[in-house]
Protein backbone atom coordinates (compact mmCIF):
# COMPACT_ATOMS: atom_id res chain seq x y z
CA UNK A 1 0.00 0.00 0.00
CA UNK A 2 1.62 3.32 -1.28
CA UNK A 3 0.94 6.14 0.72
CA UNK A 4 1.83 9.80 0.62
CA UNK A 5 4.34 11.95 2.32
CA UNK A 6 1.35 14.34 3.82
CA UNK A 7 -0.53 10.90 4.64
CA UNK A 8 2.12 9.53 7.04
CA UNK A 9 2.19 12.75 9.06
CA UNK A 10 -1.42 12.79 9.09
CA UNK A 11 -1.38 9.17 10.82
CA UNK A 12 0.57 10.39 13.82
CA UNK A 13 -1.52 13.62 14.87
CA UNK A 14 -3.52 13.83 17.33
CA UNK A 15 -7.45 13.19 17.26
CA UNK A 16 -8.59 16.63 17.24
CA UNK A 17 -6.54 17.75 14.37
CA UNK A 18 -7.46 14.77 12.26
CA UNK A 19 -10.45 15.54 12.68
CA UNK A 20 -10.02 19.11 11.71
CA UNK A 21 -8.50 17.11 8.56
CA UNK A 22 -11.93 14.99 7.89
CA UNK A 23 -14.09 18.21 8.29
CA UNK A 24 -12.00 21.01 6.69
CA UNK A 25 -9.23 19.40 4.09
CA UNK A 26 -7.04 22.78 4.32
CA UNK A 27 -7.05 23.75 7.86
CA UNK A 28 -4.15 22.12 9.19
CA UNK A 29 -0.49 21.97 7.36
CA UNK A 30 0.10 18.14 7.03
CA UNK A 31 3.38 18.99 4.96
CA UNK A 32 6.78 17.28 6.47
CA UNK A 33 9.17 19.15 7.76
CA UNK A 34 11.93 16.41 7.82
CA UNK A 35 12.27 12.58 6.40
CA UNK A 36 13.96 10.76 8.84
CA UNK A 37 14.12 7.01 6.97
CA UNK A 38 13.93 6.00 2.99
CA UNK A 39 14.03 2.27 1.58
CA UNK A 40 16.05 2.08 -1.49
CA UNK A 41 15.93 -1.14 -3.58
CA UNK A 42 18.60 -2.51 -6.02
CA UNK A 43 19.16 -4.02 -9.13
CA UNK A 44 22.32 -5.86 -8.33
CA UNK A 45 22.99 -7.60 -4.84
CA UNK A 46 26.19 -6.82 -5.41
CA UNK A 47 25.98 -3.12 -4.94
CA UNK A 48 24.49 -3.31 -1.35
CA UNK A 49 27.66 -2.57 0.45
CA UNK A 50 28.63 0.11 -2.39
CA UNK A 51 26.09 1.75 -1.82
CA UNK A 52 25.80 1.59 2.44
CA UNK A 53 29.43 3.10 1.97
CA UNK A 54 29.10 5.75 -0.25
CA UNK A 55 25.58 6.37 2.04
CA UNK A 56 27.90 6.13 5.00
CA UNK A 57 30.56 8.37 3.38
CA UNK A 58 28.21 11.44 2.70
CA UNK A 59 29.53 14.43 3.37
CA UNK A 60 26.51 16.82 2.91
CA UNK A 61 24.26 15.46 5.34
CA UNK A 62 24.40 12.69 8.60
CA UNK A 63 23.23 9.56 6.93
CA UNK A 64 23.59 6.09 7.43
CA UNK A 65 22.88 3.44 5.68
CA UNK A 66 21.15 0.25 7.05
CA UNK A 67 20.77 -3.38 5.83
CA UNK A 68 17.26 -4.38 7.49
CA UNK A 69 18.12 -7.93 7.41
CA UNK A 70 21.59 -7.63 9.02
CA UNK A 71 20.00 -4.96 11.54
CA UNK A 72 17.30 -6.57 12.71
CA UNK A 73 19.59 -9.87 12.55
CA UNK A 74 21.83 -8.22 15.19
CA UNK A 75 18.42 -7.40 17.01
CA UNK A 76 18.00 -10.76 18.06
CA UNK A 77 21.26 -11.78 18.82
CA UNK A 78 20.91 -9.12 21.23
CA UNK A 79 17.93 -9.88 22.50
CA UNK A 80 18.60 -13.62 22.63
CA UNK A 81 21.33 -12.89 24.61
CA UNK A 82 19.19 -11.00 27.64
CA UNK A 83 16.74 -14.28 27.18
CA UNK A 84 19.24 -16.20 27.85
CA UNK A 85 20.41 -14.33 31.14
CA UNK A 86 16.80 -13.66 32.28
CA UNK A 87 16.67 -17.38 32.24
CA UNK A 88 19.95 -17.75 34.29
CA UNK A 89 18.95 -15.42 36.94
CA UNK A 90 14.95 -17.48 36.71
CA UNK A 91 17.35 -20.72 37.32
CA UNK A 92 19.12 -19.29 40.23
CA UNK A 93 15.53 -18.10 41.60
CA UNK A 94 14.47 -21.27 41.67
CA UNK A 95 17.87 -22.78 43.58
CA UNK A 96 17.45 -20.46 46.09
CA UNK A 97 13.46 -20.84 46.17
CA UNK A 98 14.36 -25.21 46.68
CA UNK A 99 17.19 -24.37 49.29
CA UNK A 100 14.47 -22.04 51.18
CA UNK A 101 12.21 -25.50 50.98
CA UNK A 102 14.28 -27.65 52.34
CA UNK A 103 15.49 -25.41 55.24
CA UNK A 104 11.80 -24.71 56.36
CA UNK A 105 11.24 -28.61 56.19
CA UNK A 106 14.23 -29.77 57.78
CA UNK A 107 13.62 -26.71 60.60
CA UNK A 108 10.19 -28.00 60.87
CA UNK A 109 11.35 -31.30 61.70
CA UNK A 110 12.53 -30.24 64.80
CA UNK A 111 9.50 -28.90 65.98
CA UNK A 112 7.33 -31.67 64.45
CA UNK A 113 9.05 -35.04 67.27
CA UNK A 114 6.23 -35.52 69.56
CA UNK A 115 3.60 -35.00 65.91
CA UNK A 116 5.84 -37.76 64.96
CA UNK A 117 5.47 -39.65 67.79
CA UNK A 118 1.82 -39.52 68.06
CA UNK A 119 1.58 -40.65 64.34
CA UNK A 120 3.79 -43.53 64.95
CA UNK A 121 1.60 -44.58 68.18
CA UNK A 122 -1.60 -44.37 65.75
CA UNK A 123 0.37 -46.84 63.73
CA UNK A 124 1.82 -44.64 60.43
CA UNK A 125 5.24 -46.49 60.02
CA UNK A 126 8.58 -44.56 59.00
CA UNK A 127 7.96 -44.59 55.21
CA UNK A 128 4.39 -43.38 56.18
CA UNK A 129 5.62 -40.01 57.89
CA UNK A 130 8.54 -39.89 54.74
CA UNK A 131 5.89 -39.85 51.93
CA UNK A 132 3.69 -37.55 54.36
CA UNK A 133 6.85 -35.07 54.15
CA UNK A 134 7.36 -35.67 50.20
CA UNK A 135 3.54 -34.80 49.84
CA UNK A 136 3.79 -32.03 51.77
CA UNK A 137 6.69 -30.73 49.71
CA UNK A 138 4.15 -31.32 46.30
CA UNK A 139 1.49 -29.85 47.47
CA UNK A 140 3.64 -26.73 47.97
CA UNK A 141 5.46 -26.85 44.85
CA UNK A 142 2.22 -27.12 42.37
CA UNK A 143 0.41 -24.63 44.74
CA UNK A 144 2.87 -21.90 44.25
CA UNK A 145 3.48 -22.51 40.59
CA UNK A 146 -0.28 -22.58 39.83
CA UNK A 147 -0.10 -19.44 41.97
CA UNK A 148 2.78 -17.46 39.68
CA UNK A 149 0.96 -19.09 35.95
CA UNK A 150 -2.05 -17.22 37.70
CA UNK A 151 -0.18 -14.14 38.97
CA UNK A 152 1.57 -13.43 35.63
CA UNK A 153 -1.64 -14.02 33.27
CA UNK A 154 -4.19 -11.82 35.09
CA UNK A 155 -1.08 -9.32 35.12
CA UNK A 156 -0.50 -10.13 31.33
CA UNK A 157 -4.28 -9.66 30.87
CA UNK A 158 -5.33 -6.62 32.64
CA UNK A 159 -1.98 -4.70 30.88
CA UNK A 160 -2.41 -6.07 27.96
CA UNK A 161 -3.61 -2.70 26.07
CA UNK A 162 -1.14 -0.74 27.77
CA UNK A 163 1.70 -2.83 26.75
CA UNK A 164 0.48 -2.71 23.53
CA UNK A 165 -0.15 1.23 22.86
CA UNK A 166 3.08 2.05 25.10
CA UNK A 167 5.50 -0.16 24.38
CA UNK A 168 4.35 -2.15 20.84
CA UNK A 169 4.69 -5.59 22.61
CA UNK A 170 1.69 -8.07 21.90
CA UNK A 171 1.49 -10.62 24.67
CA UNK A 172 -0.97 -13.37 25.07
CA UNK A 173 -2.11 -13.46 28.71
CA UNK A 174 -3.06 -17.71 27.54
CA UNK A 175 0.41 -18.90 29.26
CA UNK A 176 -1.03 -22.93 29.32
CA UNK A 177 1.06 -24.62 26.40
CA UNK A 178 3.39 -27.46 26.02
CA UNK A 179 6.46 -25.55 27.10
CA UNK A 180 5.20 -23.89 30.48
CA UNK A 181 3.65 -27.60 31.40
CA UNK A 182 7.34 -28.99 30.79
CA UNK A 183 9.02 -26.12 33.06
CA UNK A 184 6.38 -26.67 35.26
CA UNK A 185 6.69 -30.22 35.64
CA UNK A 186 11.08 -29.58 36.02
CA UNK A 187 9.96 -27.18 38.79
CA UNK A 188 7.48 -29.61 41.16
CA UNK A 189 10.34 -33.06 40.03
CA UNK A 190 13.04 -31.09 41.72
CA UNK A 191 11.18 -29.74 44.64
CA UNK A 192 10.46 -33.39 45.42
CA UNK A 193 13.97 -34.14 44.80
CA UNK A 194 15.02 -31.12 47.12
CA UNK A 195 12.20 -32.93 49.80
CA UNK A 196 14.01 -36.20 50.14
CA UNK A 197 16.70 -34.30 52.29
CA UNK A 198 14.52 -33.27 55.21
CA UNK A 199 11.76 -36.50 54.26
CA UNK A 200 15.03 -39.02 55.03
CA UNK A 201 15.21 -36.72 58.45
CA UNK A 202 11.66 -37.27 59.45
CA UNK A 203 12.56 -40.67 58.55
CA UNK A 204 15.08 -41.46 61.01
CA UNK A 205 12.82 -39.11 63.60
CA UNK A 206 10.11 -41.76 63.45
CA UNK A 207 12.61 -44.45 63.92
CA UNK A 208 13.61 -43.67 67.44
CA UNK A 209 10.86 -41.17 68.20
CA UNK A 210 8.55 -41.35 71.68
CA UNK A 211 6.60 -39.13 73.46
CA UNK A 212 7.83 -36.51 76.07
CA UNK A 213 6.75 -36.43 79.44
Amino acid sequence: MHVTLEGIEAIHLPASKLQRILDQHSSVEVSPKSITAIMLGVESKFTIFKLQREINNYQEDRLMGILPGVALTELWQMMGTVENLLRVISVLVLISSLFGLATMLLASMNQRTAEIAVMRILGAGPKTIFLLVLLEALILAILTTAAAIGFVSTVLYLMSDWLASECGLFLSANLMSMNTLIIAGIIIVAAAVTSIIPALEAYRNALHSRLGH
